[in-house]
């Protein structure tokens, strides 16, 4: 599926909600960063390094920034759109090597809300990432299951809040295009940022 299919899928959602959404419908545009873990070594073969101990390929934790907005059909249901950027290190007996991977997609978002000002929520949707390799001309376009909750901080009624997440990005790889790594992958990404919603 393409980014296109996903987009159109979110914007239908959205489009036939909201009709029944309250009138007091707010966009929020966030922006963040953060970290990010993966939580496999997609290492197909080992390599003895002469000493008696096996070394193999290790995907090292990196940075990451994005940017979204979120379309609140009603106090607790949104539809969120964003994009973000990862860089990483994969480690191995041979060099190491620089990767960057942009992540796209969407998400049903359901929050918990709390006259304290502070808001949990939850989120799970589908996206795509574009994996490239530094120093070579490998690239692939993969899809992936996204899991999150999160915690979201402000006065109720302002503009302005703050919130940190923690996430799951679930995909594989392209076997034709990377033939040593041969397992699903999970990213943990931890991102803190900043929200303001408009009416």
């Amino acid at each position: 599926m393409s980014i296109r299919t996903y987009a159109t899928a979110f914007a239908l959602i959205a489009t036939l909600a909201a009709p029944l959404a309250a009138q007091d419908q707010r966009l929020q545009f966030i922006g963040y960063g953060g970290f990010n873990a993966p939580l496999a070594d997609l290492q197909q073969t080992w390599y003895p390094d002469g000493s008696g101990n096996l070394l193999y390929r290790q995907f090292k934790s990196g940075i990451n920034a994005g940017a979204g907005v979120t379309y609140w059909l009603d106090q607790n249901l949104g539809v969120r759109l964003d994009g973000s950027y990862v860089t990483s290190k994969v480690v191995s007996p041979e060099s190491n090597a620089s990767w960057s991977k942009i992540h796209i997609g969407g998400d049903i978002v359901l929050r918990a809300g709390s006259g304290s000002g502070i808001s949990p929520y939850g989120y799970l949707g589908l996206g795509q990432v574009r994996m490239s390799e530094s120093g070579t001309s490998r690239k692939a376009n993969r899809a992936v299951a996204r899991f999150g909750t999160g915690l979201a901080i402000g006065r109720a009624g302002a503009p302005l809040g703050f919130f940190g997440e923690a996430a799951l990005l679930i995909y594989d790889f392209d076997q034709t295009i990377f033939p040593f790594f041969d397992k699903v992958q999970t990213d943990l990404a931890l991102r803190a940022g900043l929200s303001f919603a408009v009416n």
